[in-house]
């Protein structure tokens, strides 16, 4: 091996830097890494972050005791802090590259992504900006462990938020906790360290029990929240107060054993907290990490210390803020590119991130930390003043001219959708020599109920699968999937009924209210809340009175349904149950029942098929022609699968067969029950494809759910197909 190598792999404890602090660093960023790259093994390898936290608790805390005992005052016996001298260092070390990387993914953004993806980031960039990337995710119910095409590339700035609010708040804490001098027990006086840890502990525990309930009920609230994560920059903060000489010096060797146990305990952890449980687990890798720690003061000699001050461990230590900077938006992007398929690929996406965080470091975080910054001094000083006065000038220019160059690339995604007339919907001319109640057109394709599609609207699916580009003349720009108004509202009120709802108690406005009108319930989840508009051109709303009992997420089936960490959502069963009672007692003519069956759910498909006959035992006791439109086939989403401005990839279009299973499933159990089963494939897909944009129209504004306008145009579709099934459709002016 030559000498390089040799120099390379060689210890470098004998330094009076904390080297391994470094190695552990190295170790935390490549965990995280390995995990979100998705390399076999390094599943969670998630626990990088709680790494960190750890990390900046025990360092930041530090520093700050070193600083307050050398500032102790003889006369007060009270010490100081200078918290400007604090905060500039904090925004000298983080703000310059995570501005810089910050920028790079917005310049990316608008090079190379769609108007509605450009729109994201730059809210997203707003928030992260001002250090509230977690609360943003957490408003926007983001799912941290669910690595789709719709993540946000600025997703890992969440735990960078998490610390910089730490870094506002811990100072302060400190300075309190320190400042109660007189506070006693039993004739007890504590001092500051005694103080400090008690106050860090308090908080840590109440953190920790925080986050148990969090996790109990939202984990996504627990994963991203400050309150369920203060407890690891707590932990870290209380272990930096003790000293553990004396029992390193009385167990002797059990000590070094007790630390490899710990440094295999924060590596081995990735094979035991998982996304289901890390309410629960994630105190192994913390507390490990925090031994380590602490331990390491009186260990610099031993087998774990000069593993973790191997130099690949430190150098990685030293790059891994702008290697964790640049990990993420390198993965998101390049899968969007369809550069993450193979291992080979992502083995060299992680090697990306590390030659550009190498780069990142010694280009723009060296650069900065070279920034001179006054010794916070706390008397007229007045070339002191100078030189805090030029440092802050630096830094906050620097700083400035960044966010400047932010806002810069960001600002004109915001107007990129204004001047763009919306045009009101105008059915396609298929769909007008269709209209419901006329007699069923004889070039249909099929004569099976759910097949009833005319061939020009065949012509047009097939087209539209033939989509490279999405076509210039969009009845509705692709920025409207950016206003929920746009594509959720569905012009009808009662359509999502609850106990509490007022004047819904003889259905919609909108529709028939009269006592003797026929009756029309719509049951299900989300997904029957996108077909309303198409059901209303199916109903005459004139004649029919309309109730929908729906509530997102709550399939019909009776199955126990669950959101993200495997949590069960605890509405569902009393709002089913509520839903089909009231079903029952209206006696209405027609009840019609859309869900999405691939919600995650106990049990597989034959826990759903018992569900299904469940649910429809109950609601033919109304008497009702039961309808069930089958699983609705997905497209991809367009927010995320558009290159550019508006080529279609591949991942723009799906295959009806993702849905399959589930709607045979509801087909066997719709018909034994007595009911009308409509398989809604032929209206959207051709052979083995879904389109996003059929006939210059959106599908799905989120790849699930359809759209306002697409769903109005399924209108003739659903009255044909329930029509040709023995559904009499009254229309206003009929005899």
């Amino acid at each position: 091996m030559s000498d390089f190598f040799k120099n390379f792999f060689k210890s470098s404890h004998g330094s009076t830097f904390r080297t391994d602090i470094a190695g552990i660093r190295g170790i935390a960023v490549m965990l995280v890494a390995l995990a979100h790259f998705e390399i076999p093994g390094f599943g969670g390898g998630f626990i990088g972050p709680d790494i960190f936290f750890v990390l900046s608790g025990y360092l930041i805390t530090g520093l700050l005791v070193k600083e307050y005992n050398k500032n102790i005052s003889k006369r007060t016996g009270r010490g100081k802090i200078s918290l400007g001298a604090f905060y500039l260092r904090r925004t000298r070390r983080i703000l310059p590259a995570s501005l810089f990387v910050l920028l790079c993914i917005n310049i990316y953004a608008r090079l190379n992504m769609n108007v509605l993806q450009v729109a994201q980031i730059k809210t997203d960039s707003i928030w992260t900006v001002l250090f509230g990337a977690n609360v943003n995710f957490l408003r926007q119910a983001t799912d941290y462990f669910a690595q789709n095409n719709a993540v946000s590339p600025l997703q890992h700035y969440w735990s960078l938020a998490v610390e910089e609010q730490f870094y506002f708040v811990w100072p302060v804490l400190f300075l309190a906790a320190a400042s109660f001098h007189k506070i006693s027990f039993r004739g007890r006086a504590f001092d500051v360290e005694q103080r400090l840890r008690a106050v860090f502990i308090a908080m840590g525990i109440g953190s920790f029990a925080w986050m148990l309930v969090e996790f109990t009920t939202s984990p996504i609230t627990a994963y991203f929240s400050t309150f369920s994560r203060a407890w690891e920059l707590a932990l870290g903060g209380a272990l930096s107060l003790l000293s553990v000489s004396g029992v390193a010096e009385k167990l002797g060797r059990a000590w070094t054993a007790l630390r490899v146990v710990a440094l295999a305990a924060m590596v081995g952890s990735i094979a035991v907290v998982t996304p289901t449980n890390f309410g629960y687990t994630l105190v192994i890798p913390a507390v490990a990490t925090g031994f380590l720690l602490i331990s390491g003061v009186q260990s610099k000699d031993d087998l774990v210390y000069r593993f973790l001050s191997l130099k690949p461990l430190t150098a990685l230590g030293a790059i891994s803020f702008s290697m964790y900077l640049w990990h993420w938006p390198v993965f998101v992007f390049g899968r969007n590119l369809d550069l993450m398929n193979t291992l080979a690929q992502r083995f060299t996406g992680v090697v990306v991130c590390i030659v550009l965080g190498t780069l990142s470091y010694w280009l723009v975080e060296r650069t900065f930390l070279k920034i001179p910054l006054p010794k916070p001094t706390h008397r007229p000083n007045f070339n002191g003043r100078v030189g805090l006065v030029n440092s802050r000038i630096l830094t906050s220019s620097a700083t400035l001219l960044v966010v400047a160059g932010l806002g810069f690339v960001t600002y004109p995604s915001a107007s990129a959708s204004e001047g763009t007339k919306v045009t009101a919907w105008v059915p396609p001319a298929s769909a007008a020599s269709y209209a419901p109640g006329a007699p069923l057109p004889q070039n249909s394709t099929s004569q099976e109920p759910g097949a009833v599609v005319p061939a020009d609207w065949e012509k047009s699916l097939a087209d539209a699968t033939a989509l490279t580009q999405v076509p210039d003349n969009l009845d509705h720009p692709i920025s409207d999937l950016a206003d929920s108004k746009k594509w959720e509202g569905h012009g009808f009120d009662c359509m999502n009924i609850r106990k509490s709802t007022v004047d819904c108690d003889r259905g919609s406005i909108l529709s028939n209210r009269d006592n003797s009108a026929p009756k029309l319930v719509i049951l299900g989840d989300s997904y029957a809340s996108s077909m309303v508009p198409g059901l209303m051109a199916a109903f005459d709303p004139q004649v029919w009175n309309v109730r929908g009992y729906l509530r997102g997420e709550c399939m019909f089936a009776d199955v126990n349904v669950y959101r993200s960490g495997r949590v069960p959502f605890p509405d569902c069963p009393a709002h089913r149950q509520w839903a089909i009672d009231q079903a029952i007692k209206l006696r209405p003519s027609v009840v019609v029942i859309i869900q999405n069956a691939n919600t995650e759910h106990d049990g597989g498909r034959a826990s759903f098929a018992l569900g299904m006959k469940k649910s429809l035992d109950k609601v033919s006791k109304s008497g009702a022609k039961v309808v069930v439109v089958g699983n609705i086939p997905t497209t991809g989403n367009l927010s995320t699968c558009v290159l550019g401005e508006s080529k279609l990839q591949l991942s723009c279009f799906r295959s009806p067969i993702e849905g399959q299973a589930y709607r045979s499933v509801e087909e066997s159990t719709t018909v034994a029950s007595g009911g009308i089963f409509i398989n809604p494939v032929p209206w959207l897909c051709y052979e083995n494809s879904c389109p996003p944009v059929i006939d210059d129209a959106i599908v799905k504004w989120d790849g699930s759910h359809l759209t306002t306008w697409f769903s109005k145009r399924l209108g003739p579709f659903i009255a044909a197909d329930l029509r040709r099934a023995g559904v009499q459709l009254i229309k206003s002016g009929a005899s």
